[in-house]
């Protein structure tokens, strides 16, 4: 009984109420509304016995519960009586093959700017809710500098991962590796590709230049100048966590 992944070999025993030898019957297996498949049966019996255990190893593709499509053939007792077989149903079966692997989808991050000291969120959606390995959670970018990651939290199927901004400049955000939550068979989920990243500017604006101009945009003359504008640009033109570009005064 169980959930299997592909790979997994998986035995089927038929039992029959008397002693049998010869060559297995063959054994028509397929999962859900699956692809047909043959399992592979042990070598002749020589030696008689009440039961013959069948081998499959699980294939991708194959998903849902095991049943058996056809089961032909013949196999004597142990006096020699020929035995006619035909298709069976597999009674107490919960053997369930499971071969998707499960999903981790991200959104965010929560901001677009921030600096040292400020947090920003994503949000995690599982395809299955299950644990989250936070090993397989990491901080990216050119910002990763002093900054932290918080376990995952939340329940069900959406979690929330919180980061902490450190004292670098750049891009910051979060990879999230395959693995990141395993299914009940042992699939596995698969990476999340380039996350979105945010912008850490921990680099306060400077103001490099003052323009002082008349109303009409004409230059200033200090000699005639009253009640006129004032334009204060900072040095690198662009303030990038304030958005900045230029303050009239």
């Amino acid at each position: 009984s169980g959930q299997y992944k592909a790979g997994t070999v998986i035995t089927i025993r038929a039992t029959y109420n008397e002693p049998i030898k010869g060559t297995p019957p063959t054994l028509q297996i397929k999962f859900g509304s699956g692809t047909t498949r043959t399992a592979t049966a042990p070598a002749a019996i020589t030696t008689a016995r009440t039961t013959i255990d069948y081998t499959y190893t699980i294939v991708s593709g194959d998903n849902g519960v095991l049943a058996t499509t056809a089961y032909t053939g013949s196999i004597t007792d142990d006096v020699g009586n020929n035995l006619t077989v035909s298709n069976k149903t597999i009674s107490g079966n919960a053997i369930i093959a499971n071969t998707i692997a499960p999903t981790v989808t991200s959104s965010g991050p929560s901001k677009s700017y921030v600096k040292q000291g400020e947090t920003f969120t994503y949000t995690l959606t599982l395809s299955e809710d299950k644990p989250v390995d936070n090993s397989k959670i990491t901080l990216i970018g050119t910002a990763t500098t002093g900054a932290s990651k918080a376990n995952v939290t939340g329940t069900g199927t959406t979690r929330t991962v919180t980061v902490t901004a450190g004292s670098g400049n750049g891009t910051l955000g979060i990879a999230i590796a395959a693995g990141a939550i395993t299914d009940t068979a042992g699939n596995p989920s698969t990476a999340v590709v380039n996350p979105a990243t945010i912008l850490v500017d921990n680099t306060a604006p400077v103001a490099g230049t003052a323009t002082m101009k008349n109303a009409d945009g004409s230059t200033y003359s200090s000699d005639t100048w009253t009640n006129q504008s004032v334009t204060i640009t900072p040095v690198n033109g662009n303030d990038s966590g304030s958005g900045h570009k230029s303050t009239t005064y």
